[in-house]
């Protein structure tokens, strides 16, 4: 079974949903999910937000943050998921989960504080009015596309881990 099978078995038992605020992975987490027929059961959406811009435009994130933190940081990938909660939970109360994702696919933009391959994950929960947030940060190896591949499946495990924790 698949991760992103695990995520949507465990959200449909939960009758919960999830969204995602993704950056280098351009929406490949919500690719994988849609992939699985009833998708649209546990998946609310995706936001894509590849630029900084669209961190700040999509989902409040303000500049200052993303200067103090930097956009790729377990900081950035928590407010992202915090966020994508924040602005459609209030839509769908079986909204209860977020990927927030960012890093670098390469093979240009690494320093080297923040190397190629860099990937924060933020994985939020919407408890009342509380948003529970777990965090990773991992460094892959591998081209463009292995990297964004490792990206979210990493994310899509790392959520099935917190889900199962949950029964």
């Amino acid at each position: 079974m698949t991760n992103a099978e695990k995520v949507f078995k465990a959200l449909k038992r939960q009758n919960k949903m999830l969204i995602t605020a993704e950056s280098l992975t351009g929406g490949l987490i919500a690719e994988k999910i849609t992939e699985i027929s009833g998708a649209s059961d546990v998946l609310w959406g995706a936001f894509v937000v590849y630029n900084p811009e669209a961190k700040q435009k999509l989902l409040g994130i303000s500049s200052s943050f993303l200067k103090t933190y930097g956009i790729v940081s377990e900081e950035t990938a928590k407010k992202m998921a915090e966020n994508a909660l924040k602005k459609i939970g209030d839509c769908n109360k079986k909204l209860a989960y977020a990927i927030g994702i960012t890093g670098i696919a390469g093979p240009t933009g690494g320093t080297p504080d923040t190397p190629v391959g860099t990937v924060c994950i933020g994985i939020a929960e919407k408890a009342g009015d509380t948003i529970i947030v777990k965090t990773k940060i991992e460094v892959f190896s591998g081209s463009r596309n292995e990297i964004r591949e490792k990206a979210a499946e990493t994310a899509l495990s790392l959520l099935s881990k917190y889900l199962t924790e949950k029964k």
